[in-house]
């Protein structure tokens, strides 16, 4: 007995066969490409992270090492040796500009 062949057997595939695999090729590129471009904005996100914690803490210890050198006590002091008084919260008046 000869195995049954079906209809589509030995002959070319049609165009319309060929149309579908080539869409789905370009669908597949495009979502590969925007993966690829998630990616490397996760990269990105993530080196601009490491980059402010180190200038958060760059600025931390600046601000630590400016109140080592001068701190508000000596500062105080030698205000006060030169006559220097600190206002009272009353004396700030705020001042209305007119938009121009």
């Amino acid at each position: 007995m000869r195995p049954v062949r079906s209809r589509a057997s030995g002959r070319a595939a049609s165009y319309q066969s060929y149309l579908v695999v080539a869409l789905v090729g370009v669908l597949l590129c495009g979502i590969v490409t925007l993966q690829i471009r998630a990616l490397q904005a996760n990269i990105a996100a993530g080196k601009s992270d490491v980059e402010r914690r180190e200038v958060l803490a760059e600025s931390s210890n600046l601000r630590a090492t400016l109140a080592k050198a001068h701190p508000r006590a000596d500062v105080e002091a030698f205000a006060k040796q030169l006559g220097m008084v600190r206002p009272g919260v009353d004396a700030y008046v705020p001042i209305r500009v007119k938009p121009a």
